[in-house]
């Protein structure tokens, strides 16, 4: 049966879940708070393997607790499996991002209006004391243009900016201060404002109940692992081999173990264009390589250890990199490839006739030469 804690968690882990933090801080965050034995993407796997191990020597744990009932260690598996299959916070996280950059689109344009707002009735009201008393009934005076209001701010100057053109539209109009299409655009705008706004509160909240939800899940299940884990290396004291199956690190070497190392990254060349069809190849393994695709991303995966990595395309300088790789992890390694140089051809030298070597070779150059004596018609000269 669950216990206490568990029962308790589980109302927050069925609760969607993060907070305002990027990704990487919202688990460093989770770790440090909720003292994780191991990084998280290996700690669910590692517990389950554990409550495995433990249903498969249940009756030696029963000898040292009568809570190890099927029941029971089906309720930890299943607790486990929820709390890992709650939504990711980095996602989560991703989403509230986007909302509130679209949030921010609307904020702008919201700031254009106003300003239009400010000239019009600049132009309307010639006296300053009057104009001044009139910004100060549509909101100006309050909201301004900077754009670091909290949205709740630019929220209240749309309603104050819509209620003072319901009432002076017209005045505006006459004044030929403005056109009667800035009241529409100012519904408009609101409209898409309010929805914008009421979009991101939803997603913020996904993030801090997410964040939430993990954090308690990941207590509840520490609340029961670690005693179970106590008690696997008390029964098995003297018994190393099966003493490992309840100890952190052996079960996190276990768990890594059973998954093949990586590399992954992208190919570009000298001016950061993406490689498709890039060949990368493992030296000494024939069987595994990979060929980059359209935007140059590449993945291989294969044992653990040292190995050498080839990127080789026609015209391009090969490369060559060797990595330690990690069970169970996938590394990076991102390459620029650079091109063939261009070898210059050999220039043709110029063809220049050589000098007579001897006086004979003189007289025959001379007397191929032709004299022309100019005409004189039998004129003397």
């Amino acid at each position: 049966m669950a216990t206490k804690a568990t029962k308790e968690a589980a109302p927050a882990v069925a609760a969607a879940v993060s907070t305002t933090t990027t990704a990487p801080e919202l688990q460093t965050t989770l770790e440090e708070s909720v003292n994780l034995p191991c990084a998280r993407e290996y700690f669910y796997q590692m517990a389950l393997m554990a409550w495995a191990y433990c249903r498969a020597d249940r009756l030696l744990f029963v000898e040292e607790s009568d809570r190890y009932t099927e029941e029971f260690i089906d309720d930890q598996v299943a607790f486990i499996t929820s709390v890992k299959n709650l939504p990711d916070l980095s996602v989560l996280q991703a989403a509230a991002t986007e909302a509130n950059e679209g949030l921010a689109a609307w904020r702008q344009q919201v700031g254009s209006l106003s300003k239009r707002l400010d000239n019009a009735i600049s132009y309307a009201f010639k006296n300053p004391a009057t104009a001044d008393s009139e910004r100060q009934l549509a909101g100006l005076t309050d909201f301004g243009i900077p754009s670091g209001e909290p949205w709740a701010q630019v929220d209240s100057f749309l309603t104050k900016a819509n209620n003072y053109l319901t009432a002076k539209i017209s005045v505006l109009v006459d004044a030929m201060a403005t056109t009667a299409s800035l009241q529409t655009k100012f519904t408009d705008v609101t409209t898409g404002f309010s929805a914008a706004w009421a979009d991101f509160i939803l997603k913020e909240k996904n993030v801090t109940d997410g964040t939430k939800a993990t954090k308690d899940g990941l207590i509840a299940i520490l609340a029961e692992l670690n005693p179970m884990l106590d008690d696997g290396k008390l029964i098995y004291e003297f018994d190393a081999t099966n003493r490992k199956k309840f100890t952190i690190k052996d079960l996190v070497r276990e768990v890594r173990g059973t998954h093949p190392a990586g590399l992954a990254g992208y190919v570009h060349n000298d001016e950061g264009y993406a490689m498709p069809g890039v060949l990368v190849a493992v030296q000494n393994q024939a069987d595994k390589f990979a060929i980059t695709d359209g935007k140059g991303k590449y993945k291989i995966n294969l044992a653990g250890g040292y190995a050498t990595f080839n990127y080789t395309m026609e015209g391009m300088v090969p490369q060559s990199v060797t990595r330690n790789l990690t069970p169970g992890v996938t590394s990076r390694q991102n390459v620029v490839l650079l091109p063939m140089p261009v070898e210059a051809e050999p220039a043709m030298p110029e063809t220049v006739a050589a000098p007579p070597s001897t006086t004979q070779e003189l007289s025959n150059a001379l007397s191929d030469l032709t004299v022309h004596t100019p005409s004189t018609n039998g004129a003397a000269v």
